[in-house]
């Protein structure tokens, strides 16, 4: 039998473990779990569904549910994007989305943990290999809007196992799975590469200390590894070497990046595939990743999250326009916002419905963000200048049943730039090196 996994998030913390398919009843037996289905001797045991719960088709899950209507609207929203947005990262190295995927979530604690999950955990991905084919379910308790964090990283794991006809490297797995759980949902789509500031801090921190693995030895870790050693510094350090892969000096490195997951996907060994994009000098990609970390620690970045809040209010903006408000100013706007005007009919109205709370968040942040305004020619744009003097422009397109929101982003001139408050931590000469300056 093939090498089976569980997929867990502990409250608090993420960790993955795996266990062979033999002892998959095994290891989950002291959780109150079924027998073993008896037609697929690979397959973890069935899941003990609470009385209230409820199955929905959206376009890529089979999502099994017992939360409130309105969480379900707002559950099946992020899901498709979600999914839109594992895709889109992942096209140029990924496979395709061919089977809708299995997805539990549950309102109440006790009864996840009836379903048959491991104790004190907030998320797992039971992933298996049934006549040659990948399945897999994902089961998860939404309590608290922390717990989307888990959804979003196990939801990774899970894209990956059954769109990809390979692995890739447990770094880079664990890694983009935390990428995508920093997302922030703004209701009509996902902002990544956020850095929020506790986890810059820490990472500024494990550098500074020099208690950092070697990139060399964080790219040799094998599952097994990875699961012996479970520790927070490990999933900062892969998160932050993802981070910066993608992000790191303008973004020179993605495509070789993607190009090594790509190569390795298809079963190339992970060494060859990363002497061929970076060379074989380690340690000058240790260095060039610690200084590019130490310098967003002394110059936090914000303007993903800024972003994210211009796209959420640009989304209410556009539903200002569905319900014929007009507004001359952004106070005014605002002010309709706050008093509860923006109010689509969750049911007559599902397909534009966002949940308040998505609002009242985004309204709390407006004030501090800078200086708004709104430009009324033509279709509405919201407009915003940052302390930091970065220019954000919103706008919006209305389709039928859809909305999308783009956020065009003018950075500050580097004169004008204002200093932000640092977050410390108290090869060859033949090889390819995206590295070299």
């Amino acid at each position: 039998m093939g090498n089976e996994h569980i997929n867990v998030s502990l409250r608090g913390r993420t960790i993955r473990v795996a266990v062979y398919a033999t002892t998959v009843a095994t290891a989950l037996a002291g959780v109150g779990v079924l027998a073993a289905n008896a037609k697929d001797r690979n397959a973890p045991p069935d899941v003990r569904r609470p009385a209230a719960m409820k199955d929905y088709q959206t376009r890529y899950y089979q999502l099994h549910t017992d939360l409130p209507a309105d969480t379900v609207t707002e559950a099946k929203r992020r899901l498709t994007l979600m999914a839109e947005e594992y895709w889109a990262r992942t096209k140029s190295f990924g496979g395709v989305i061919r089977d809708r995927m299995d997805f539990f979530i549950f309102k109440n604690y006790a009864d996840y943990i009836e379903a048959g999950t491991p104790p004190d955990s907030a998320g797992v991905f039971m992933h298996w290999t049934s006549g040659g084919k990948r399945n897999g379910r994902m089961m998860a308790i939404l309590s608290s809007p922390e717990d989307w964090h888990v959804v979003q990283h196990e939801g990774f794991h899970q894209f990956v196992h059954m769109t990809m006809s390979g692995d890739i490297p447990i770094w880079s797995n664990e890694g983009l799975a935390e990428y995508f759980g920093e997302g922030i949902w703004t209701g009509d789509t996902f902002v990544l590469g956020v850095v929020p500031e506790r986890r810059l801090r820490r990472v500024v921190k494990l550098i500074e200390q020099d208690r950092m693995m070697t990139p060399l030895d964080m790219m040799k870790l094998t599952h097994e590894d990875w699961n012996f050693g479970l520790s927070g510094r490990n999933y900062d350090q892969a998160w932050s070497m993802v981070h910066f892969l993608a992000h790191g000096d303008g973004g020179k490195y993605q495509n070789a990046y993607a190009a090594f997951l790509g190569a390795v996907a298809k079963g190339q060994p992970w060494e060859k595939a990363w002497i061929d994009r970076f060379g074989r000098d380690t340690d000058k990609f240790r260095n060039v990743y610690s200084a590019w970390w130490k310098a967003q620690g002394a110059n936090p970045p914000t303007e993903p999250q800024t972003r994210a809040l211009v796209h959420t209010m640009t989304s209410f903006l556009a539903r200002a326009a569905v319900l014929k408000l007009k507004f001359e100013t952004s106070a005014e706007f605002f002010a309709a916002a706050k008093d509860g005007k923006l109010k689509l009919d969750p049911v007559k109205q599902v397909a534009l419905w966002l949940p308040e709370a998505l609002l009242s968040g985004a309204l709390a942040k407006v004030p501090k963000a800078g200086d708004w305004s709104l430009d009324t020619k033509a279709a509405p744009k919201l407009l915003l200048t940052d302390p930091q003097g970065g220019k954000f422009v919103g706008s919006y397109i209305l389709g039928e049943g859809k909305v999308t929101t783009q956020v065009a982003y003018t950075p500050p001139p580097k004169s004008a730039t204002a200093p932000a408050k640092p977050v410390s931590g108290s090869s060859s000469s033949s090889d390819p090196d995206p590295l070299e300056e």
